[in-house]
């Protein structure tokens, strides 16, 4: 559980006149987003949830339903699967700036990994309906992120092949 789960436009104490800070604080950690124009970054700031985790907490759990995309605003967080033996394999480390989610979120799957704050850690959360409006706005933000679940696939593979071997050759093994 979170230690604080807020929309974004509660962030600055319900102060109005402050959305466009927040939307260009959203721009600034989520590159991928920069496309869109200060008035839809503006109503998605609105809309985005912000949420703090401390060290050690669960950020989303492999095998969870997941609707959901998440945007690191601050800390860093692992990336953990279960490979084929049952074990925890480290996949990859987020950072500001950097996103998961998507695979939920785009094939309406389970989450594929478990995702850990390593610091206290920040995110922004962009729920099932508003990436809908999002993604019909700016039908190129699906392409981003399915550029990203490509290459994720990819490392992931790799990562628990590179995992397997250490196994197999009673090597030190991911974690």
């Amino acid at each position: 559980m979170p230690l604080t789960d807020q929309k974004m436009k509660d962030r600055s104490n319900g102060a109005k006149g402050d959305h466009g800070t927040m939307a260009s604080e959203l721009l600034s950690v989520a590159p991928f987003l920069s496309e869109l124009s200060r008035e839809e970054l503006t109503g998605l700031a609105d809309a985005v949830a912000v949420a703090s985790y401390g060290v050690g907490e669960v950020v989303v759990e492999e095998g969870s339903p997941g609707e959901s995309l998440f945007i690191v605003s601050k800390g860093i967080l692992t990336v953990r699967t279960t490979g084929p033996e049952g074990n925890q394999v480290t996949v990859g480390t987020l950072t500001a700036g950097d996103f998961f989610g998507e695979i939920s979120l785009l094939l309406g799957l389970p989450r594929t990994a478990t995702v850990v704050a390593e610091s206290d850690a920040i995110c922004l959360e962009i729920g099932k309906e508003d990436w809908r409006h999002l993604q019909r706005l700016h039908p190129r933000l699906r392409a981003v992120l399915l550029e990203a679940l490509q290459a994720r696939a990819a490392n992931s593979v790799e990562a628990v092949v590179e995992d397997y071997r250490r196994r197999k050759a009673g090597g030190r093994t991911g974690d």
